[in-house]
Parts: C-alpha cells; structure tokens; sequence
C-alpha cells in the first residue's frame, strides 16, 4: 500500500490600493483581511489572505475674487470660471482641485472740464476757451 498525504495550502498578499480592489472576482472598498477558500491542485483546501489597504482620493475647492488675473499652480487665468488642476495626493491617489474664479476689471472714470479764461497780455485783451481731461485708472483695486 503506498500512501500519498497531500497538504493544504495557504498564501498571504499585501496590497494598498485607491477607491477599491478586485480580487478572486470580488471588489473591495474597504480596508481589512479578507479571505478565499477553494481547493488547490492537490484537491486540497486552500486558503488565501488578502491584507488590503484602500487609501482615498482628494478633493478641494477654492473661491477667489481678484483683479485683472490670477495665477493659480502655475497658471495664469484672465477670465472668471471653475478651473480644474489634478495631481496625485500625499497617499497616492487622485487629487482633484477646482478654483472658483471672479475676475474684475479695473475701473475708469474721465471728466472733462472747459472753461473760458481771459487773459491779458500787454495791451491785448485775449478769450481764451480752455479744455481739459482728467482719466482716473484704478488697477490695484478695482474701483474708484
């Protein structure tokens, strides 16, 4: 009689992964230590541990109100709107940002004034009519 002792088997994977992970056809969102048993080539029981880690991705949101333009993660935007960057965050994963744009223009006010001046040189009497523009530009501010 010959006899054959077949062993059970085990295994162990680690993993970290973003959002979720998919394995032995089953998708996992949370972190923890999930286990599958089947039978392996030997007609045994196999058991393997999965150790997963799900890290997150990131978003954030910034309002500004400026004048003229603004530069924003290397870019300069003239133009008021929700502008995106994505990066990837400190644990790995997607990092979306938005910016929420109010671009003001700056501010003109002109006024004109005339006036008649009489002048007197020597002997000679002159009307002079004098016009002038005052133009008043506020770029630091935005408004007058």
């Amino acid at each position: 009689m010959n006899l054959v002792i077949k062993q059970p088997s085990t295994s162990t994977t680690s993993v970290s992964n973003c959002v979720n992970y998919t394995w032995n056809g089953t998708t996992y969102t949370s972190s923890g230590a999930y286990t599958y048993s089947t039978i392996n080539a030997a007609g045994c029981d196999s058991v393997a541990t999965l150790n997963l880690v799900i890290k997150q991705p990131s978003t954030s949101t910034t309002s500004v109100s400026n004048c003229v333009n603004y530069t924003w993660n290397g870019t300069t935007y003239t133009s008021s709107g929700a502008y995106t960057y994505s990066t990837i965050n400190a644990a790995g994963c997607d990092s979306v940002a938005t910016l929420n744009l109010v671009i003001k223009q700056p501010s003109t006010s002109t006024t004109s004034v005339s006036n008649c001046v009489n002048y007197t040189y020597g002997t000679e009497r002159y009307n002079l009519y004098v016009k002038w523009s005052i133009h008043l530009f506020n770029l630091k501010c935005c408004w007058l």
